[in-house]
């Protein structure tokens, strides 16, 4: 039985990743064999047949329910489907060992699961065959009224999909079917058996875990917990597989479902591991270069286009490519997402030179592994005006292929109308290609078994989320009724209520909403979304109670209200209350942590923009204020590795770059602090920045020259130590690594990567500073405070010429500004003379009569606001050493 039990898995593991036609094989024929040739799996033949050959799952879940129908006849009649499931599965999932009971709850989870992802991810439509209720598809009974199925969904959602406060969005189809899978794997361990072991029961627990994650509103900690776990379980079964019988391209699309588990969760490193383990097992690899082509219809001239290149290594997947490639009448027409597409200037694939020698055959596995490469990139780049152009090569590789997979096309045409909107060329282009792909979900052709490969392995959206996204996109083309008719249909209340607000047509959601309330009461979704029509918080109150006090959503409405009524005390304990019942929301926190802040607690504001850097490395808003937070408790250690993450995410604000150099500078790195301002001084508007940077700067530069070392310098390269400061980051209850830092401040000398003043290395140094400061004076920061802190580097570097010049600047600059009413410009003025009549003593003395005149007319301007002043005697003082020295 063990052989045909692994022959029933491998034919369903291979039908949802490989391409159609890798069963006519030998391979294939084989396992069916085996499945026929086994009294216990013989009934399982034909149902594997339609379900792998056919994708029709519905002769496989009724298989396995046939198996489970001693244990469902003793349960209570008047229990739901999926709590009679639930009931069964508490029992028998635990105690019972029998093999035949633990193959049908894995018959069902797994027929469950593809029903619900083919009418839920890839389309077609489902069919007349299949019931909202699993229970009466599966007996083969009367099938429920419109009516009845309606009001069994609504009744799924509400009870048996929300997890950690979070509901599903907007309305998928035969929703039953997922609730169906979800208690089987969650309650049922079916990998604990003496006589049956399913080795990739794991698998399909992950794909229906992580396919409910994408529906849900927002990320689920008990999700997280259980999908990371998983997929750390499933890398290591993996490894104890036989690639002869699983296959290559199966075993690597676990990989990459795992990966896509990690992007889910932002977390970039752990997804890297498993792209590299998929991509060892394909023996592929994949790279970005620059090829000569044309990229519009009126270029003449072949300049670079960037590609995406992939490259075989012996034995990898590529070389299995035989006569199951080979086209067909059957196959999918390479253009059947590209009709239509080729009116803009900008082509819709470059034309290379020598193109033939650039494109490769790909697998649908091959090309989920481009996709999650794609995803992968996009995470870990800040988002630049030029980051769409460096991203449609890996979608572009997908369109070349001759026979791409059906639904990898359709997820690299969702990204490739995702980058074309950033573009105002190409924005039309994105609208067509979403209507394309909304038409072609609706559409029976391509069938369900050619959308089949990649359904799990390819990165798409559920339905509702996708028809939101086309929503909104069609608000941002101003087509706001069309949108509203997607948004009703779909039951996206909170995109709908947006709509009708864009028309001025608030009473209409208000009375729609109403009727919807009056069919279900109980919704919670429904009474927030009333909420936020009539601005009315009791709403919220209501949708808080109806859920049992559960629904996260409402929390965090009542939290908003008060922040916009600054009542922040009352939005720390909705935030509180939310995020206790779903910690995975950054957003939540992030706004937590401003309602910290403004009631004056620091330490918890730390905590929570700590927790959001966390949840989502790439808010750059986030660093931004977990780095102002330190740099006000003066941990600046913590402050430039938070400031490092915000400008590697913002790198056009000047404001992030002048706290990074002074956090840079507070804590010892001045050449990442140079870095910094060569940075600033290269912006248009570098004469907003105040310029204490410079002063700072030299006075550590002036400090380690006049202690005659550098600190100890490493001299490591910018960047090299990212990890080791972000592990600073941690924030702790007491206050101790704030003292320590307090310790090593002003008090102690300042380690820094300069090289010692007695070093080669050291010219280098001012040198950098010199070109620094020339560029800031070739900009319009130049200024008084710029002419001071270029005479203090010319003194600095003993160059007493060049210095008096930079003073007389800097008191000209002041001279110009209205400062006979001002006692703080003048002291400023007072000081540049002496420095200016220092200087020029210590020179050869030229121009010291005109300097003479120039004071004298100062004094006699000052002396109508400041005569008496201590200022004006100073001033007086500092002319009549200067007369005593040219006598």
């Amino acid at each position: 039985m063990a052989a045909a039990l692994q022959a029933v898995e491998v034919l369903l593991a291979r039908s949802v990743v490989e391409e159609k036609g890798w069963h006519h094989g030998a391979g294939g024929d084989h396992l069916l064999d085996l499945v026929r040739g086994c009294p216990r799996t013989e009934d399982l033949a034909t149902c594997l047949e339609a379900a792998c050959f056919q994708a029709d799952f519905v002769p496989l879940f009724r298989a396995g329910l046939l198996r489970l129908k001693p244990a469902l006849q003793g349960t209570d009649p008047a229990l739901s489907w999926i709590e009679k499931l639930g009931s069964i599965a508490a029992v028998e999932g635990g105690a019972n060992d029998d093999a035949d009971v633990r193959l049908g709850y894995f018959l069902v989870a797994v027929a469950s699961l593809l029903i619900f992802a083919s009418a839920n991810l890839s389309g077609p439509p489902p069919g007349g065959d299949l019931s909202e209720d699993p229970e009466r598809c599966g007996s083969q009974g009367p099938r429920l009224t419109k009516e009845e199925a309606a009001e069994l969904s609504k009744r799924l959602v509400l009870e048996h999909t929300s997890v950690d406060g979070e509901y599903v969005v907007g309305k998928p189809e035969l929703v039953g079917y997922l609730c169906t899978a979800s208690v089987i794997f969650k309650k049922v361990d079916l990998c604990q058996s003496s006589e049956l072991e399913l080795a990739s029961a794991p698998w399909w627990k992950l794909r229906a875990l992580h396919l409910h994650q994408k529906l849900l509103h927002k990320n689920s900690a008990t999700l997280k917990a259980e999908l990371v776990r998983t997929a750390n379980e499933i890398s290591q079964s993996l490894r104890s597989l036989d690639e002869g019988v699983w296959g290559r391209e199966c075993l690597a699309a676990a990989e990459i479902e795992c990966a896509g588990v990690m992007q889910t969760y932002q977390l970039a490193q752990e997804a890297v591991v498993f792209i590299k383990r998929a991509g060892d097992r394909l023996g592929m690899g994949m790279k970005a270069t620059g090829v000569m082509g044309k990229r519009t219809v009126h270029q003449v001239d072949a300049k670079a286009q960037m590609v995406v290149v992939t490259e075989h290594a012996g034995g990898g997947a590529g070389a299995e490519r035989d006569g199951r490639r080979r086209a067909s009448a059957q196959d999918l027409p390479r253009d059947w997402l590209l009709e239509g597409l080729d009116q803009e200037d900008i082509l819709l694939l470059p034309k290379l030179e020598g193109e033939e020698e650039h494109m490769a055959d790909l697998t649908p596995c091959e090309q989920a592994l481009v996709l999650v490469y794609l995803v992968q990139v996009s995470k870990s780049q800040a988002k630049t005006e030029i980051q769409s152009w460096e991203m449609m090569p890996y979608c572009q590789c997908v369109f070349k292929q001759d026979r791409p997979g059906a639904f990898a096309k359709m997820a690299a045409t969702l990204h490739a109308a995702r980058f074309e909107r950033e573009r105002n060329r190409t924005r039309e282009r994105s609208l067509v290609r979403m209507e394309k792909l909304v038409e072609v979900l609706q559409l029976p052709q391509p069938g369900a078994v050619k959308r089949l490969p990649g359904i799990f392995t390819v990165d798409f959206p559920p339905l509702p989320l996708f028809h939101k996204e086309y929503g909104e996109m069609l608000i941002a083309m101003a087509m706001v009724g069309a949108a509203l008719v997607v948004f009703e249909k779909y039951e996206h209340w909170d995109s709908l209520i947006v709509c009708y607000q864009l028309l001025q047509k608030t009473a209409q959601a208000q009375k729609l909403i109403n009727d919807r309330l009056a069919e279900s009461p109980d919704d919670p979704r429904l009474w927030c979304a009333l909420g936020d029509v009539t601005k009315d918080d009791s709403c919220y109150v209501k949708a808080w109670e109806r859920s049992g006090r559960r629904h996260a959503r409402a929390q965090r409405s009542l939290a908003a209200s008060a922040m916009r009524n600054d009542d922040y005390a009352a939005a720390v304990g909705h935030w509180e209350l939310a995020l206790a019942l779903n910690p995975l929301n950054p957003s939540g926190w992030f706004a937590l942590g401003y309602s910290y802040m403004r009631e004056g607690d620091e330490s918890s504001a730390l905590r929570a923009f700590t927790r959001v850097t966390q949840l989502s490395p790439d808010n750059a808003e986030a660093w931004n204020n977990l780095a102002a937070l330190h740099m006000k408790r003066q941990t600046w250690k913590m402050a430039f590795a938070a400031l490092k993450e915000a400008t590697r995410l913002r790198r056009e604000s000047w404001q992030l770059w002048d706290n990074y150099v002074e956090a840079g500078l507070m804590c010892g790195h001045v050449m990442l602090s140079l870095y910094g301002l060569q940075r600033i001084a290269a912006m248009e508007c570098c004469h907003k920045v105040s310029l204490s940077s410079l002063d700072l700067l030299l006075d550590v530069v002036s400090r380690v020259k006049r202690e005659g070392g550098g600190g100890g310098a490493t001299n490591k390269p910018r960047g090299a130590n990212v990890n080791e400061d972000l592990s600073v980051l941690e924030i702790n209850d007491s206050d101790e690594e704030e003292g320590e830092e307090e310790e090593g401040g002003e008090g102690a000398a300042l380690k820094t990567d300069l090289p010692d003043p007695a070093s080669r290395d050291w010219q280098g140094v001012e040198e950098k500073v010199l070109d620094i400061l020339k560029k800031f004076a070739a900009t319009s920061a130049a200024s008084h405070r710029l002419w001071r802190v270029m005479g203090r580097y010319y003194e600095l570097v003993g160059s007493a010429t060049s210095a008096k010049e930079m003073w007389l600047k800097e008191n000209r600059a002041l001279l110009q500004q209205d400062w006979k009413g001002d006692r703080d410009l003048f002291r400023a003025i007072v000081e540049s003379s002496k420095k200016l009549v220092d200087a020029t003593l210590e020179c050869d003395k030229s121009g010291a009569s005109s300097l003479r005149y120039h004071l004298k007319g100062i004094l006699k301007q000052a002396a109508a606001n400041f005569e008496g002043d201590e200022g004006h005697e100073e001033l007086r003082g500092v002319l009549e050493r200067l007369e005593k020295a040219v006598e």
